[in-house]
Parts: structure tokens; sequence; C-alpha cells
């Protein structure tokens, strides 16, 4: 059986009454082990980067967030390694080379989150070689990354701290990081030569604007609107590259493209907002005019996503209903993989997300909500690609 379960837009632009906000770490509820849903922008250079300022609107209805492009992000796992001590999560991550651009290093990054924010406080790089017969013309030459752990937790990146609060600034440090090379350049003289690259990062960012967050559900194609706090941070990545611990010369640099001071630039921004399982939304620019654009899918939640054809959604059951807070949500699981569900209360932010596991066919989760405030609330069930896959309604008492 399936069903159809449909809320008034006017519950959800409920959310947007309020004016500043201030995010506490009850009301951001992402967790190590658990599943983020994004969507990318079908085309990012329609989002213009945003204004900063108090009591603002940005309307971001012109930019496409198409369903079909949702993706779920890697989370971080539990981590209790003796080389990070302050980390209690990590995730495995892909790096540009600064060396050569479309080539990808596999990492780990390490971070710290607990009820006073999240932060990334180290990270690794496995090894890697690149053959460089390309640009040398012998076969046998390479360049060779070696394995390299970099430790910062008192310089830390992707910082968020609680309670985040217009004017709060989250992160404001220089940190280094070395990169330990072997490079075989015939035509240069150099067989294994020691290579080492200096990355310098000077990292700013802070609660700059708060306002209203404009865009369209991707599912109900309806507009939606809701209190949020824009977070900026801008960066700069300097590169030292030195040769047998001197200065590399620039006839060695330029056919890898670099020079000496070679800098690299970041201007983010993300929109924070009550109830989301991450950032609301973000948008980056690493180059003029190069942008990243995603939303959270969590969005679809504001709009219930209940919109969705009748045909699409399973059909679910909870049991007892009303309820203290503790039921038992009943469906036909479709595949094996790990599914989130998420419970939205009406003024249309999530208060509890879990994670439902298990294999197919008759599924019986129990969803204890550890705090609420009574009365209706609405429940969603994605799949592991993010897609809305059941819903229905739950008094709590």
């Amino acid at each position: 059986m399936k069903k159809l379960f449909t809320i008034t837009l006017s519950l959800f632009f409920a959310a947007a009454l309020s004016a500043q906000i201030t995010v506490e770490a009850s009301d951001y509820t992402y967790e190590y082990n658990s599943t983020v849903s994004f969507i990318r922008a079908e085309t990012p250079t329609d989002a213009s980067l945003p204004e900063l300022g108090e009591d603002m609107l940005w309307d971001y209805t012109s930019v496409s967030f198409p369903s079909s492009e949702i993706y779920v992000a890697d989370t971080e796992t539990d981590y209790s390694g003796d080389e990070f001590p302050e980390a209690n999560g990590q995730v495995g991550s892909t790096a540009v080379l600064n060396l050569f651009d479309g080539v990808f290093r596999e990492s780990i990054l390490y971070s710290r989150y607990d009820e006073n924010g999240f932060s990334v406080v180290g990270s690794t790089y496995l090894p890697l070689s690149i053959p460089l017969e390309s640009l040398t013309g012998v076969p046998t030459d390479s360049i060779v990354y070696g394995a390299t752990s970099n430790y910062y937790p008192e310089e830390p990146s992707t910082v968020v701290k609680f309670p985040l609060n217009f004017g709060d600034v989250q992160q404001d440090h220089v940190r280094y990081e070395t990169d330990n090379l072997l490079l075989t350049a015939t035509p240069f003289g150099l067989n294994n030569a020691p290579v080492q690259i200096v990355g310098k990062y000077e990292e700013y960012g802070a609660v700059q604007g708060w306002g209203k967050l404009r865009v369209i559900d991707p599912v109900s194609a309806e507009p939606v609107e809701f209190p949020v706090l824009l977070n900026r941070i801008e960066g700069v990545l300097t590169d030292s590259f030195f040769l047998a611990g001197s200065p590399a010369p620039e006839e060695l640099l330029t056919p890898f493209g670099q020079s000496q001071g070679n800098q690299v630039f970041l201007n983010e921004f993300k929109f924070y907002a009550k109830g989301f399982s991450s950032f609301a939304m973000i948008i980056s620019e690493r180059y003029v005019g190069n942008y990243d654009v995603r939303l959270n899918a969590d969005i679809i939640g504001y709009v219930s996503s209940l919109y969705a054809p009748a045909a699409d959604l399973l059909d679910m059951t909870t049991a007892p209903n009303p309820s203290s807070g503790d039921f038992t949500l009943t469906f036909d699981k479709t595949n094996a993989a790990d599914w989130s569900f998420s419970l939205i209360n009406m003024q249309g932010a999530a208060v509890h997300r879990q994670t439902l596991d298990g294999e197919t066919n008759a599924q019986n989760y129990r969803i204890a909500v550890p705090t609420f405030v009574k009365g209706a609330h609405v429940y969603i069930v994605r799949d592991d690609s993010g897609k809305v896959v059941g819903s229905g309604k739950i008094n709590l008492q």
C-alpha cells in the first residue's frame, strides 16, 4: 500500500516569523556514523555571492536544485586512536595535488565533535607515485609523495562553535602543513631528490550575517523561507617549495605550473539554521567565478516533501500514536542500506533524527525522542540516496 500526506505551506512559513536566531548544539542535528544528503545546484553560476549584514533576505529561488542531484555525503565515523588524541571522528577524503591539477590524493580527516562544536584537528595523506614522462620524456622519472600526518588542534579548520550567534568569530589563525616528496627528473639531474612543500594556511571565519534564506523546495517546487545565520570563511594557502633544504629554483617549478609563494584563495559562505544535520546551504568560490553550491536535503522537510506522488511513498505506521516519545515505526524496507528518519515539528525544524539500518522487507524500528514539544509532528524517511520514500504524522504527549 502507498499513501500521500500533505501539509499546508503556511505551517512551514511560520518558521520565517522569527528574526535573529541562535543555533545551539541541540539545534544542530549532525551525528557521527549518520547519513547527510545534499543537493547540487544545476547551474552553480546562478548563485551570486551573498551580501553580509543584518536582517537580510537572501533569495536564491532562481537557483535550481533538482532532486536528481541529491547525493549522500561522506560523514565521520567514530575514532579513538592515539595519533590524534583530540579527535573523536574520522572521514575519508580526497585532495587536489598542488603540483598537478586534476590529480587527487587520498586522505583522512580527523575531527572533534561535542557540545562545544565541530572542527577538523588533523589529517593524514596516503603515499602516491606519479610518473613524469609526459613532462620530462623519461619513462623512469617520477615524483613520489610519502605518507604525511598533520596535527593542529590549536589551529583547527572547518570550525563551528556553539552557540552560533551573529558577530561570533569562529576561527582566526595561521597554521603550516609540510609535504615531503622524492623527485626523479633526469633533465634536471635529479634522482630521488628530497623536495619539501610547506603550505601556510591563513583562515578567518565569522558569523557576518543574519536574516532569512529563501529557496525552492526541489520536490514540491514551492518556495520556502526560514531564519538563518551566515558564516563567512576567508582563506589563503601560500605554498613554498624547497629542494634539498634550499628554495627550489623557478626553472624547476615552472614545468609544474608553480612558483614560489603560489597562492590559492577560498571565499566560502555557509548558512546555518535550526534543525539541520549540517549547514543549510553553502556557496564557495575557490577561483573567481568557480562556484560550488549545495543545499542540504533536509530542506525537503520544511515543505515536508510530502507533495511527492503517492506512488513514490511507502506505507508506514507508528504505534502507539499518540506517543510519549517512544514508539515503533513499521514498514517494508526495499533494500539493506542505511536509511534515515527525521521528526519535524510544526515550525518546520527537525527535532530528532536516527539511522534506520536492517535488511529488506518488514522492519520494526524503535524511535525514542529524547526531548520534544508536545503536539503534532511530521516524520520523513529517506532512503540511502536521500530520496523521500515515506512520511506520516505522530502526536507527541
